[in-house]
Parts: C-alpha cells; structure tokens; sequence
C-alpha cells in the first residue's frame, strides 16, 4: 500500500523508506530478538521495497521517461523559495496559512497534543507510542518543508494534516488511557479528553459550515454545458475546462504557457475557451501570444465559482468553403 501510495503520487516515493526505518528503529526499543533476526527481517523488507521500486521504474517511469522528465522538471522549476528569502517564506505561511482564522484552532490542539506528546513520551516506558510517536514526528516534520514555498495553496498541505492528524491521535490515545499521570497539576487523562472534544466541535461546526454555503457552482456549470454543447468532438480550452465537461461528451485540454498545449491555441479551432479575467490559471497564456479572447469570441457567458471568476468564451467558428 506504500507503494501504491508514490505510484499514484510521486511526491509520497520517501515513504518507500518508511517500513525500514520502522524495523531499524524497532531493535532500539526491543532487544529480545537476536541480530541475525533482526538483520533478516531488515533485508526482506528492503527486498520488497525494491521489487516495487523496480515495478515503478521499469513499468512506468522507463516506458515514458521523456514525458515523465519534462512535467516533473516543470513541477519542480521554482516550487521553493530562494534560500535567503527561506526564512521570511516559512513565517509568512506559518502566521498566514497555518495559523489562518480558518486553521488557527486545529493547528493549535495540534500544536498542544505535540508538546502534551513530548511530555508524556519522555517519562512513559511504553516502546510502542515511543516508536509511534517518533515515526509520525518524523513524517510531520518532512511536511513542513512546503513552508518554504511561496505559493501553497490548501491542496499541497492535505498529507500536512493528515500527519499531523495521526500524531495526535497517537498521543490522545495514549493521553486517555492514563489515569494517574499530571502534568503541572492537570490529569492527562482530562487534558486528552478536553482535546478530543475541541477536536470534534471545531470539525462538526466545519462540516454544518461548509454544508450550508454550497452553492453547487460546479454542478450548474456542468449542467450548462451538458446543454449547450452539441457536437461531441467540441474541443473546449483552459485549466477549468475538465472540471466543468463531466457531463458533456466534449473533448477538453488544459493550457499553461510554457507546458501544455499552448501553441497554435486558435489553430487548434477550439468552440470554448474558459478563461478567469487575468489568466492566471493558465500564466497568461493567451495574452502572452497577443490573443485577445474577447476579439476571438461571438459570445461570452461568465460565472463565479467560490473565489473565482471564469469567462465562457464561445469562438466564432470559422467560415465554411
């Protein structure tokens, strides 16, 4: 499962490592097995690790390398602040992102389960949250690393959440299962559960929020399109364009300059381009090439999509011999 994990996302390939270092850290806490054993079972398990990693290689990565190499170098080209500007990048996210008015509560527990953690982990003799604990820490820690990003939109921050969640489901579930354990006059136990129902009023309170202000944007415009679009070879343009065509049957391309299908844009005789009003989503890449849409269009129908505006450019087709 590991390995299914980098297969479908190639930025989770360091969990490779995870199930070996699992079994080098474990002999640290457990000293009953003999190192032969523990030698054996640190060399199966690497085995495995590389017989997936060549399934990897040679299956996908090998048969296409050049397509792989050029979206990878693209995805990587300035993801990450110049490292003299690390430091004002890292708090600018920390004060803006993780301590937003939206995430400033969870990121607080969290914040608190890791330090309660920390305590308990130094006077508790039990090896199995210490090994947990550590593991998750270190998984936490290989997260925060996209700090140092100038641009880090929600998206690249859900495996952040989903570490940071496993921490401290660690640490609460050992909080909760000590009784007698006080720390600067607080029982554990009564901390652990202050946390969990914090936990659960800010996800309930969450959950009713985002239920109550759905709009359904998505859903009218795929409606619209589904009616709108007759020929099922219409090829509709633009980052927005595959989320939007769920229920059409219309042939949909993104377009980001400099990468993906932005030469020839009007050669390509496309019915639709989806455009918001700065091109932002696609780094300009139409008035870069001195395309103005509105000149290219017979019509535009323009809708809202939470904090997004998006433009329905509908081309004048071309005339007919």
């Amino acid at each position: 499962f590991i390995s299914l994990a980098y297969y479908c996302k190639i930025q989770y390939l360091y969990m490779a490592s995870f199930i070996p270092l699992v079994l080098i850290l474990v002999p640290v806490f457990k000293k009953n097995n003999t190192i032969r054993r523990k030698v054996f079972h640190l060399i199966y398990a690497v085995g495995w690790v590389l017989f997936f990693l060549c399934i990897y290689y040679f299956m996908w990565y090998e048969p296409h390398k050049a397509a792989f190499n050029y979206v990878l170098h693209n995805q990587a080209m300035d993801k990450f602040a110049p490292f003299t500007a690390i430091p004002r990048t890292v708090a600018f996210n920390i004060f803006y992102v993780l301590f937003s008015n939206q995430n400033f509560l969870f990121n607080s527990i969290a914040l608190l389960c890791f330090l309660t953690g920390s305590i308990v982990f130094l006077r508790t003799n039990d090896l199995k949250f210490k090994a947990a604990f550590i593991l998750c820490l270190v998984w936490v820690l290989l997260e925060l690393q996209k700090l140092s990003m100038p641009y880090l939109p929600s998206r690249y921050l859900v495996s952040y959440y989903f570490a940071t969640g496993l921490l401290c489901t660690i640490v609460l579930r050992k909080m909760i299962s000590t009784t007698e354990e006080k720390i600067y006059f607080f029982p554990v136990k009564t901390l652990g559960i202050i946390f969990i129902s914090v936990f659960t009023l800010k996800n309930a309170l969450d959950y009713y929020t985002l239920l109550n202000r759905r709009t359904y944007k998505i859903a009218i415009i795929n409606d619209y399109f589904s009616k709108t679009i007759i020929n099922p070879h219409a090829l509709v343009l633009g980052p927005w364009s595959p989320s939007l065509n769920w229920d059409s049957r219309a042939i949909c391309k993104p377009v980001w300059k400099n990468f993906m299908n932005d030469k020839n844009i009007l050669e390509q005789h496309p019915r639709i381009i989806i455009s918001e009003p700065d091109e932002a989503e696609s780094n300009q890449a139409y008035s870069s090439q001195n395309i103005n849409l509105n000149d290219h269009a017979d019509s535009v129908r323009k809708f809202n999509v939470g904090n997004w505006n998006i433009n329905i450019f509908w081309i004048s087709e071309p005339p007919s011999d």
